[in-house]
């Protein structure tokens, strides 16, 4: 049932109580708007008694349900809105979820709400179908207000998978505007200008620490926890507004209420409140330093002392856990004589120091043992390693964070081909890719260090350092089998920027353990394709029926929508074993960015790849889907949705003809 939004009033009421100040403006919305049955949510009991006796007072059958004394009977009131005795229900947090009530056409929002997941089950207790019921209309009263912001964010969630990030609402109303919006079949979202113009000013940037109290507080509510700095930091937070405003992370947890009275103690003393404040800004060009506190965490070891030894292999355990970490270790992390080195003249020496927290020294290291200064009472131990190790997580992501950013930009992935029967790297175009070096690189494969000659269009020759052995084509054939780069296979790698040179892994593998290659004709689930392209799968992202990610479009198809109404149903469909035909989404345009890299993919360079299955379910589990190959554009016709006439570059083998429903060959 499409949701018919009623027209945005700036003048709405915007204060928690604000309604029951100037009833008469929800009684002429309700006039204009509401259908016969209506379920309002009321801040309050007295609320809900109040607008029930105004209603009442102007003509109207009213009940109020709440838990208070003066509430009337729930299961009667249900019955009377049922059968049309009563106009209206004002109730207070009762019929939130479970109420089967079908003939609601009508629900009226009278409190602000910074919940999501509240106001979504209110909204939804109008969705139930009915006859004679064609749309649910609902009025919201709670209007110039940040709050009014959940109610978008809901709805765009549900439908588009936008993350709950001022940005992110930004670039969703602009895509509903233009009509580039990527909505499921039979969907269309409406605003207003007057609502269009009160959500961007709302969506504008606005003070850091503002953003983040309110990011707090809705999700301790959801949650009914408070976030972690790592969590705060995944949900796109910037956690500076809480060091302007209280001096640290931790401080501004502390005001919020968020810590225990201990924890509190800790983090405002003095000295250990200092030493945990520094610790969130202290310089961090490598990830070693906070590895090497991490490692202390992990031995039970901070505050404490740990030997060389130890510290060293808790280390090494760490830092194999990741290809960032292990590049910036920059020796073999088995050479204990020189990861020993590393540390000394690094990590350690940096904390003995004080270097980067206010010259303070709260470490030492003295034969052969690295030692905390920093006295902590026994019982409060547990608190300060949590506290620690909070910081040290959020600092350690935001640090791979970064480096993976950094990585995507002047990641180079190549194709593998061969020349005279030995495989070899086509390099990308480097009018579009120009950060593609040229010359001789060092290259870390498993651990092992190399250099590689890029020369113009290709990489050739692999070596190690001194030697004149061509390692390449062994690599490649470890990675993917005898026909690495022969004609017909679709193996890739990449070079990923680590420190002054690269690290090269494959993007798919032919050495067995559940990994794949991409080939024509052979079946993936969803989550199994991103990785094939060295592209991360996220359900937010991959769970459309079209994914544009870089120099690639991804169309996933379902043939057989099953019991989903026709109008509702794309026409796509296979015309001949070389031919498909292809039904874009109801906003997309032709001369919309959307639609040119649609139909110009070949001259823009993108690859467009057709993924198909016959069913959305393969018994309880999703069906997977088959890879179609690349498609080159042929033609369209038609606006809003555009019908195209791909070709396929490898033609569906007569195996599939029946699954796919392929007629046969001209």
């Amino acid at each position: 049932i499409p949701w018919r939004s009623s027209r945005f009033d700036p003048e709405a009421l915007t204060q928690h109580w604000a309604t029951q100040e100037r009833p008469e403006n929800v009684l002429a919305q309700y006039r204009e708007k509401a259908g016969e049955r209506t379920l309002a949510f009321c801040c309050s009991q007295v609320h809900a008694d109040y607008m029930k006796a105004f209603f009442y007072s102007n003509g109207y059958g009213t009940a109020a349900v709440h838990s208070g004394p003066t509430s009337d009977l729930r299961a009667a009131s249900l019955q009377k809105l049922a059968d049309g005795d009563i106009d209206i229900i004002f109730s207070v947090d009762m019929f939130n979820e479970g109420l089967d009530l079908p003939n609601v056409d009508t629900v009226m929002m009278l409190r602000p709400t910074e919940s999501r997941l509240l106001w979504l089950q209110q909204f939804g207790r109008g969705l139930r179908k009915a006859e004679e019921k064609d749309h649910l209309t609902v009025i919201d009263y709670i209007g110039n207000h940040r709050a009014f912001l959940v109610k978008p964010q809901a709805l765009l969630q549900a439908m588009m998978n936008v993350e709950v990030t001022s940005a992110a609402m930004r670039e969703a109303i602009s895509q509903v505007q233009n009509g580039t919006a990527d909505l499921p079949p039979g969907c269309e979202i409406t605003y207003e200008l007057e609502a269009i113009e009160v959500l961007s000013k709302l969506t504008e940037p606005t003070g850091q620490l503002e953003r983040l109290v309110a990011f707090y507080n809705d999700f301790e509510d959801r949650h009914g926890a408070r976030p972690r700095a790592a969590e705060t930091f995944h949900e796109g937070y910037s956690l500076r507004g809480a060091r302007t405003d209280a001096g640290s992370w931790l401080r501004f947890v502390s005001r919020m209420g968020g810590l225990s009275d201990s924890a509190a103690k800790l983090v405002n003393d003095p000295r250990i409140g200092a030493f945990l404040a520094y610790l969130e800004t202290t310089q961090m060009t490598k990830s070693y330093k906070m590895l090497t506190l991490l490692a202390t965490l992990n031995s039970d070891a901070l505050p404490g002392e740990i030997s060389i030894e130890h510290l060293l292999n808790m280390f090494c355990r760490l830092a194999g856990r990741s290809a960032q970490f292990r590049a910036d270790v920059s020796v073999p992390l088995d050479d204990v004589d020189r990861v020993r080195r590393l540390l000394e003249e690094h990590p350690i020496n940096a904390w003995v120091g004080g270097r980067g927290m206010g010259g303070e020294n709260y470490f030492t290291y003295e034969e052969s043992v690295f030692r905390c200064l920093l006295d902590v009472p026994s019982e409060q131990r547990r608190d300060f390693q949590e506290l620690v190790r909070e910081i040290v997580d959020w600092r350690l992501a935001e640090y791979l964070d970064r480096a993976q950013r950094k990585t995507e930009e002047d990641r180079i992935v190549c194709k593998v081909s061969h020349t005279d029967g030995r495989p070899i790297l086509f390099l990308p175009d480097r009018l579009r890719h120009p950060h593609v070096p040229e010359g001789w690189q060092t290259i870390n494969v498993d651990d092992e260090r190399f250099e590689a000659n890029f020369v113009k269009i290709a990489v050739n020759v692999m070596r190690k350092e001194g030697a004149e052995d061509n390692r390449l084509p062994e690599v490649l054939h470890t990675w993917f089998g005898p026909d690495a780069g022969l004609p017909g296979t679709t193996f890739h790698v990449c070079f990923e920027p680590a420190g002054s040179g690269y690290v090269l892994r494959p993007l798919s593998s032919g050495r067995g353990g559940g990994s794949q290659e991409l080939a024509s004709w052979k079946r993936y689930s969803r989550q199994d394709i991103p990785p094939l392209f060295g592209l991360e799968f996220t359900q937010g992202a991959w769970n459309q029926g079209v994914v544009r990610k870089g120099d690639h479009t991804f169309l996933f198809v379902t043939l057989n929508k099953g019991s989903m109404s026709q109008e509702h149903q794309y026409s796509h469909r296979f015309l001949s074993p070389t031919e498909f035909q292809w039904q874009s989404q109801n906003s997309t345009r032709q001369d919309s960015r959307a639609g040119e890299r649609l139909s110009k993919h070949d001259e823009q360079g993108i690859h467009t790849h057709l993924f198909v299955r016959q069913t959305k379910m393969a018994g309880s589990k999703a069906a997977p889907f088959i890879y179609c190959s690349e498609l080159g554009f042929e033609r369209w016709e038609g606006e809003k949705p555009i019908t195209i006439w791909w070709q396929l570059r490898e033609p569906v083998p007569e195996s599939l003809w029946q699954e796919l429903s392929v007629p046969g060959s001209p």
